[in-house]
């Protein structure tokens, strides 16, 4: 009975592929999973259809752009899409994120045919539509087996997973997004006929229509979709005992999304609400809280703090958020994000006891400031993964309290103890901590060593002789 059943259906993906992007949404939306060799690899970040949502000015836009831009210069993919609704994506801006990756660095990418950004007159019907036809197509060549890249996961018979390398796509807004039903309603009738009082429930349900089929055209091609909405005060117009209308259980602070259909808050697999938005600006001196030049005494606001939480997530517990440094001029800033979540959310936790003058536990080569610390993760890549590690470890303790029970401890536990062990942290700091495929290996700088494998190593269910003090 079973195998006439089974010769009905096709088995679908073991493993839910994530791509880690660092700035602290890694362990919150994800886990890790296991690999060849006894080893353990981070598999978290950027999910199949990736939501954010929240007011104007809340850098959801800014943090969709981040994950896209780190995915397409981190990892083997096919490119780059873009619906630019809201005509705001500036060639030169995108440019210069993609800068903070060596393999995106100076490359035209729209003259290598890895961009393409659909201007603001293309509707969403038509984009989805293209975007169905290109999967369609990739899924269809008769040669794909051998694009496809070999990753660090494994699945239940111990084969490592093979996927086709990843188009990632992003909607910006899908509020703003227009919709040919609509645009015809435009075109035929003027401001103030009876029949422009439908455009919202058709335009509506086109959104529906269009964004039903993103899961298909995500599981079929591995496309990676990134969407962003706007979202506004949700009014009770029914007093204290009207019923519940939040769109999601975890939303806070009574808001509501604005011109996406109820399609959008359960397609995603990860759904951020960028919840507020706070200038860096210490409270005594009046100054950046991090300062990108210690000796300037220019009052500046380029740095805020953007509150992030999840309402959705498919692939790990909902409801955990992280603070994420933005810059107004250059964007998200990974690092400074782990260091200050560290240092002001986590009240200095695994950076020593000294509050003005501070290190690392496991990198205590290097003190800072809040003054210099910006100047130092600029120049030291050893303090950046440092810093990297801490801060997971630190959402580890947070997140999965249980499932890595047996080997969590804190920093300088850590640290003590893999040098006792004979480890090099130097050459352990010397790492990545996201893995890549094995195809994309060969030609990496740096040897992958994820935080749990670290955590790992101290426990003796692991043992790495590279990373041990050279004799």
């Amino acid at each position: 009975m079973s195998m006439l059943i089974a010769n009905h259906f096709t088995q679908g993906e073991e493993v839910k592929v994530q791509y880690p992007v660092g700035a602290g949404m890694d362990i919150i939306t994800g886990k890790f999973l296991e690999g060849k060799n006894n080893r353990w690899h981070l598999c978290g970040g950027w999910n199949k259809i990736m939501g954010f949502g929240g007011r104007g000015n809340t850098y959801k836009s800014t943090l969709e752009r981040y994950g896209s831009v780190t995915v397409t210069g981190r990892y083997t993919n096919n490119g780059h899409i873009i619906l630019d609704s809201e005509d705001s994506v500036e060639l030169d801006r995108y440019y210069q994120q993609c800068a903070m990756w060596p393999s995106l660095a100076g490359v035209d990418l729209v003259e290598e045919n890895r961009l393409r950004i659909s201007d603001t007159g293309t509707t969403l019907n038509a984009f989805v539509k293209a975007l169905r036809n290109a999967s369609a197509q990739i899924a269809g060549m008769k040669d794909l087996d051998k694009y496809r890249v070999t990753l660090k996961y494994i699945n239940k018979r111990g084969e490592q997973v093979r996927v086709i390398p990843p188009t990632v796509v992003e909607i910006d807004s899908l509020t703003k997004a227009l919709v040919d039903v609509v645009e015809d309603i435009y075109d035929k009738h003027e401001i103030g006929d009876s029949e422009m009082n439908v455009e919202a429930m058709r335009g509506m349900a086109a959104k529906t229509q269009a964004i039903n089929q993103l899961p298909k055209v995500t599981t079929q091609s591995n496309f990676y979709i990134g969407m962003v909405a706007h979202m506004t005060n949700a009014i009770n117009v029914g007093g204290k005992f009207a019923p519940d209308t939040k769109q999601l259980a975890g939303l806070k602070n009574g808001i509501k999304f604005v011109g996406v259909p109820n399609s959008y808050t359960f397609l995603t697999n990860t759904l951020f609400i960028c919840q507020k938005t706070t200038p860096l600006i210490n409270s005594g001196d009046k100054m950046p809280e991090y300062p990108a030049d210690p000796k300037s005494k220019d009052v500046s606001s380029d740095l805020v703090e953007v509150d992030i939480y999840t309402v959705r997530c498919k692939t790990a517990p909902t409801g955990y958020g992280t603070r994420v440094v933005c810059s107004q001029s250059m964007g998200v800033q990974p690092h400074l994000t782990n260091l200050h979540n560290l240092r002001v959310h986590f009240k200095y936790y695994g950076l020593g006891n000294n509050n003005t003058n501070f290190a690392c536990d496991i990198y205590p080569d290097v003190k800072m400031t809040r003054n210099t610390a910006r100047i130092k993760i600029d120049e030291d890549p050893l303090l950046c993964r440092a810093l990297e590690i801490t801060h997971e470890l630190r959402q580890m303790h947070q997140v999965y309290p249980d499932r890595y029970k047996e080997w969590l401890c804190d920093p300088a536990e850590l640290y003590t103890d893999l040098k006792e062990k004979g480890y090099d942290w130097h050459k352990m700091l010397a790492t990545r901590g996201y893995p890549v495929s094995d195809e994309q290996e060969v030609n990496e700088p740096l040897p992958e060593l994820s935080t749990l494998d670290i955590l790992r190593l101290r426990t003796g269910d692991l043992e790495l002789d590279e990373f041990k003090v050279s004799k």
